[in-house]
């Protein structure tokens, strides 16, 4: 199992935004959450990628409990969000897209497309082994 929520409870004063939520990932599934407004989406997306601290429950990844104490802590373990938005910036190639971090690279001379692409084949072969994206 590559990721695995247990009972996750979340609450903001009287409104419980997620009550014992489970969810397991595999190693190459692609996941879409689906819901109405209101039913914990974003919630549950914030809690995995370390933006709202977890009330209950457990998350575990490949089998080792997490403990996100902030966005940084999840990037470090490999979790990262793409957004709902089709497109966040219209100029920009998919790979862009799914990594803005990744222009920030350390020398200017490899900021560009052929940076990012490498980027996002090196970090998507990482989570997935050695599958390689259609760009």
């Amino acid at each position: 199992m590559l990721l695995s929520l247990r009972g996750l409870h979340k609450s903001y004063g009287a409104t419980r935004a997620l009550r014992g939520v489970d969810l397991e990932l595999r190693a190459g599934e692609v996941l879409a959450l689906v819901g109405e407004n209101g039913a914990g989406k974003s919630t549950l997306v914030k809690i995995l990628t370390g933006v709202e601290p977890l009330e209950q429950g457990c998350i575990s990844l490949q089998g080792a409990e997490q403990q996100f104490a902030n966005a940084q802590d999840a990037r470090a373990a490999g979790i990262l969000a793409v957004h709902q938005e089709t497109v966040m910036f219209q100029e920009l190639s998919v790979a862009e897209n799914i990594l803005p971090a990744a222009t920030r690279c350390a020398a200017p001379s490899s900021i560009g497309p052929r940076c990012t692409r490498a980027r996002a084949v090196r970090w998507r072969t990482s989570a997935r082994g050695s599958h390689r994206p259609r760009w």
